[in-house]
């Protein structure tokens, strides 16, 4: 009404949809810089059926392994015209479903998410699988869904830690992870277990600590693993439990490198600065992780299945 033209010829202004004379789209941009007009994103994309965001979901952003994956995925992204939309779980089940719906809800084009319910089968059937929504899970595989899924080989890599210590007759070893319904944590315990099969060593439970994967828990851990006798080696399955560790070994006066071998997957990034002196990282780039998952992603959103 203000620039006297019909919401066709303001579509065709905005979208560029159409050629409108000078003159129209001129009295179209006053208008809209006259009444502070911001076009509805969400609305739009719901009409088209199209969008060029990008939903992410991620456990939290104070794990330097998940920081990486997000720079990863931002640099694809951005490179390929797409842009990203962030939530975090913070390891809460209902809030992780919730955003994921608010995503669908809002039409995103794809998602790429990090669950901490992989094992929640039924939810994402009916969400992603039923609506055939471009989806990419990262590191936490989920069950029984046809979905794209990429991770690291830490079964692979905490095999070749446990056997590698177990051929230099380091016979006590200690494995602190996360909760194993996580495919990736479950992966690093049957990765030690197999290696100590192969070797005829005895599994011992208590030397097998499961934590929330956060500094803190891994501290309570590593003191536990050291309260009755010191073992020759810890390994374990984050750079962010391992500082926890680091420290519970500091305080009893136990030196990583020198009196217990300590080895960690590790969150591979261009800042070294944090390193744990006596720890022993294992080569994950996160970041190459992040831009591997979107490029996937990107290209199953270009050719759909």
């Amino acid at each position: 009404k203000r620039a006297g033209v019909s919401i066709a010829t303001v579509s065709c202004c905005l979208s560029g949809a159409k050629n409108v004379r000078v003159e129209t789209k001129l009295k179209v941009m006053e208008a809209i810089e006259e009444l502070g007009y911001i076009p509805n994103s969400a609305a739009r994309n719901l009409k088209l059926k199209s969008s060029n965001e990008i939903g992410v979901v991620l456990p939290d952003i104070n794990d330097a392994f998940y920081a990486e994956i997000l720079k990863g995925i931002s640099s694809e992204c951005q490179q390929e015209g797409y842009i990203i939309n962030v939530a975090f779980s913070y390891g809460s089940k209902k809030s992780e479903s919730e955003k994921i719906e608010e995503f669908i809800n809002k039409n995103v084009a794809g998602l790429l998410i990090l669950s901490c319910q992989p094992e929640n089968t039924a939810f994402f059937k009916g969400r992603i699988e039923k609506l055939n929504i471009p989806t990419v899970f990262m590191d936490r595989k989920p069950e029984d869904i046809n979905v794209n899924f990429a991770s690291f080989d830490n079964y692979g890599t905490v095999y070749f830690f446990t056997r590698s210590l177990l051929q230099k007759e380091y016979k006590d070893i200690a494995l602190i992870t996360g909760a194993h319904h996580l495919s990736s944590q479950k992966a690093c315990l049957r990765g030690y277990m197999d290696a100590l099969g192969e070797f005829g060593c005895t599994y011992h439970k208590d030397w097998v600590r499961v934590t929330n994967m956060s500094k803190e828990d891994a501290f309570k851990a590593a003191m536990l693993v050291c309260q009755q006798k010191i073992p020759h080696a810890i390994i374990s399955s984050s750079v962010t439990m391992t500082r926890g560790i680091w420290e519970a070994l500091d305080i009893q006066g136990i030196s990583p490198g020198k009196d217990i071998q300590v080895l960690t997957l590790g969150e591979e990034s261009w800042n070294k600065s944090d390193q744990l002196p006596g720890v022993t990282h294992s080569s994950r780039s996160a970041f190459t992780m992040g831009t591997s998952v979107a490029d996937l992603l990107i290209g199953n959103i270009a050719k759909p299945f």
